[in-house]
């Protein structure tokens, strides 16, 4: 099997970021499906107000494994430069700060595409 024919056109390689999100069993006023109802709205607020998102999608688990995650983001940009303009826009960090508060474990994986 041979692949001499496949062409690659680097100019059009996106950034795939990835986030998986555990979020903590105790809080006193709400369930932990209410707070990722919460981040869920949160989180897909953010495409409205930065402008380098270029896809994105968020999930709330529905998976009743022990080893699952609660809440699933998954984004695109167009270089590691946008990825990095995102990761600074205040909006972004004010999510951050708000996951700091909830979240048990945070994954990230960011790959090209």
């Amino acid at each position: 099997m041979t692949f001499k024919n496949i062409k690659i056109n680097l100019e059009s390689i996106m950034i795939k970021h990835v986030v998986l999100i555990k979020i903590k069993n105790s809080f006193d006023q709400m369930s932990k499906l209410e707070i990722c109802k919460e981040l869920k709205k949160r989180l897909d607020a953010l495409p409205t107000l930065i402008e380098e998102i270029k896809g994105w999608e968020t999930g709330i688990n529905e998976s009743k494994s022990g080893n699952a995650f609660d809440v699933a983001l998954l984004s695109d940009f167009e270089t590691h430069e946008t990825l990095d303009i995102y990761r600074l826009h205040k909006e972004h960090v004010k999510i951050l700060q708000y996951i700091n508060e909830i979240k048990e474990d945070v994954k990230v994986v960011d790959y090209s595409y």
